[in-house]
This record gives C-alpha cells, sequence and structure tokens, in this order.
C-alpha cells in the first residue's frame, strides 16, 4: 500500500496525541524530502477508526540511475519486502554489497527472489529506474504508544467489539497485535484467553504483552484467526505454495472452526479473519461453517471491505455481511477477509436433535 497504518494504544494515549507526536517524529524525514525538492508527508487520523492513524508514503518519483557507478546491496525476500515498508536494511538481510561502502552513501538494492546469489558472491541484475516506495522508518518510533498494523487487521477487533469485564478468547494469537487491540478495547478489563500452538510463539507474546501493560489476557466471545496461505499479504515479492499446500490450509481452518464452535457458548460471537484471498479458506469456509454448525452469519461494524464472492457457496445476502479486502481494489490494502457468527444453541442440542 501507499501508506503505513499504525494502531493508537488508547491505554496510554489518544489518536489526535499519535498524530501529533509521530508529525513531530518525521520532521527528519520530511527535511530529506524537502532537500530533495519533493513534498513532505504528515500523519492524519483514520477517517472511519478511531484507534487508527494513516502515515502516507513519500509521492514515487524517477530518479536517474548510473549502474556502473552506483554502489549496490543484494539483500533476501525478507529483507526487500520490509524496505518497501519503510525498513532500514539492516546486516541480517545483506546477500552481498559493493565493496567500500561508507555511511550516507546511496545504493541500489536488489533483491535475490530465486536464491542465486550467494553471500560475498559476484551479480548482475537488471536495473529499474523508479524509487518504487520512499515510506518513513517508523520500528521502535513511539514504542508503546503505536503498533504498526495493517488497516483490515484493525477492523477485525473492532467487529468482535468485545466490551469492559468479557470472556474472550483469541485462537491462533501470535504474534499479538489482534489480541493486544481486543485488550484495549476491553480497557484492560476482563479476561481475554491467548492461545497458540508454539511455546516460543507464546512467551514472544507474553513479553510483549508486558511491554505494553495489557494484564488481562490469560468464552463469549472468540477471534479465530488461523493460519492460512497468506496470498493477501503485501508487500510479497515471491510465494513458494505449491496446490496440495494450498488444499492443507482449508482442511486445517475446518479443525480449528470445529474447536471455536465447540468451545463458544450459545449465543456468543465469532470472529473469523485470514490474510488470504482465497475463496476456498474465505467465503467456502464460511458455507461450511453455515451448513455444519448451529451458527447465523451476522452484520459487521465497521464496515470497510466490499462484499465476498457470488457462486462460492454463499448467498448474495450471505456475501453481503462479509468483507473482503482486496489488494486490487480502489482502497489499496492487503488482501483480507472477516466473517461474524453468532452461536444460536449448543453443538450437543444439534446432534440430539439430528439423531431423533
Amino acid at each position: 500500500p501507499a501508506y503505513t497504518s499504525v494502531r493508537v494504544n488508547t491505554l496510554v494515549t489518544t489518536q489526535d496525541k499519535l498524530v501529533v507526536a509521530l508529525n513531530a517524529a518525521l520532521v527528519d524525514f520530511n527535511a530529506r524530502l524537502q532537500a530533495q525538492g519533493r513534498p513532505t508527508i504528515a500523519a492524519v487520523p483514520h477517517s472511519s477508526l478511531s484507534d487508527v492513524v494513516i502515515v502516507p508514503s513519500a509521492p514515487r518519483v524517477t530518479a536517474p540511475v548510473d549502474a556502473t557507478t552506483t554502489k549496490k546491496i543484494i539483500v533476501d525476500r525478507l529483507c526487500g519486502e520490509a524496505v518497501l515498508r519503510g525498513s532500514d536494511i539492516f546486516a541480517r538481510g545483506v546477500m552481498c554489497a559493493s565493496s567500500a561502502l561508507n555511511a550516507g552513501d546511496r545504493v541500489l538494492v536488489y533483491v535475490d527472489l530465486d536464491h542465486s546469489a550467494t553471500r560475498g558472491s559476484d551479480a548482475e541484475l537488471h536495473v529499474g529506474r523508479k524509487l518504487c516506495a520512499d515510506a518513513p522508518p517508523l520500528n521502535g518510533v513511539l514504542s508503546g504508544h503505536m503498533y504498526m498494523q495493517n488497516t483490515p487487521s484493525s477492523v477485525v477487533a473492532h467487529v468482535l467489539s468485545p466490551q469492559p469485564g468479557d470472556t474472550v478468547l483469541d485462537m491462533c494469537a501470535a504474534p499479538g497485535g489482534k489480541t493486544s487491540h481486543l485488550a484495549t478495547l476491553m480497557q484492560n478489563r476482563g479476561t481475554l484467553i491467548a492461545c497458540d500452538r508454539s511455546r516460543r510463539k507464546v512467551l514472544e507474546m507474553k513479553a510483549f504483552f508486558e511491554s505494553v501493560n495489557l494484564s488481562i489476557i490469560v468464552p463469549i466471545k472468540i477471534l479465530l484467526d488461523p493460519p492460512c496461505s497468506a496470498l493477501g499479504l503485501r508487500p510479497r515479492l515471491v510465494h513458494a505454495c505449491n496446490l496440495t499446500e494450498l488444499e492443507q490450509y482449508s482442511n486445517m481452518q475446518r479443525n480449528f472452526l470445529w474447536a471455536a464452535v465447540f468451545l463458544l457458548k450459545p449465543g456468543g460471537t465469532l470472529v473469523y479473519s485470514t490474510c488470504t484471498v482465497n475463496p476456498k479458506e474465505n467465503e467456502q469456509m464460511v458455507a461450511h461453517a453455515l451448513d455444519a454448525y448451529p451458527l447465523e452469519l451476522v452484520g459487521q461494524n465497521p464496515v470497510l471491505g466490499e462484499p465476498g464472492l457470488l457462486n462460492q457457496g454463499l448467498s448474495a445476502d450471505q456475501a453481503a455481511k462479509v468483507q473482503r479486502f482486496d489488494p486490487a481494489s480502489a482502497s489499496d490494502t492487503m488482501g483480507f477477509f472477516c466473517a461474524k457468527f453468532v452461536k444460536t444453541k449448543s453443538i450437543r442440542e444439534t446432534t440430539s436433535s439430528q439423531n431423533n
């Protein structure tokens, strides 16, 4: 996207105060833009979400490039994607570089997409002449006051709408961004259970929650954001996923969905979300849930996405109740999907009535 979205930690600051603080932090970045004769940027409140701030990237420009004299750095895919989001280049992501690099040198950054470059080797690559993105580096800025999170991901917690005193279960919670959002909406009052199958990820989440002073994270509402094919992530320079692996995601998601419905009490709310554009993990999963379990698909608030796809198992009315974020749409977001259910009766009651 041509912008970075950050979520406000409303337990320690407000949206307006964060806008002021972010614009103060952008002074050096804007000074560089001014020195280049380019327009400056400014953080602004999100037009619909009261706890999200938008930081636009600098306008894209075509810059002259002399590949014969300009020094070069080749980085791995993860580093290249991070640079497109405004990150600095860190040593661990560098595959190889021109000799005699000095602080302040202007360099050409290449990404090794097919692992053809070995560390320290020479490589000749195609030279582009477009500055693809110029996003300000925000990692570590105003730590504890904000969390960098894509806008669709920030919508999910609002759709679940947890209240202070609620008991909430976040399945597949790592790395903890949506969980911390749930806790702030609950004003750090109630019980929030965060689960993940990886002990390492659980320990990392615990440290993160402690760093932002969230103490309620230990259901009448469940957020299910299961592992998915992640076909909606941006920027994504390459995706190594074959058809067999793609099929496995939906099978795993069905298992998580069964567990979520089993744990949820009748009358409780379940929000299901993914960061993929694959209909089998999105609309078709919703159709499966409605067919297999005592769930009612309900409308969402806020609504920033588009309706779901038709001809994927959902009626037009049902498709209008889910949110699909398409990377190719005018909203310029990551690919994302969100559905909201209410459990109408216990699974035991349903099974008993079917047996009779």
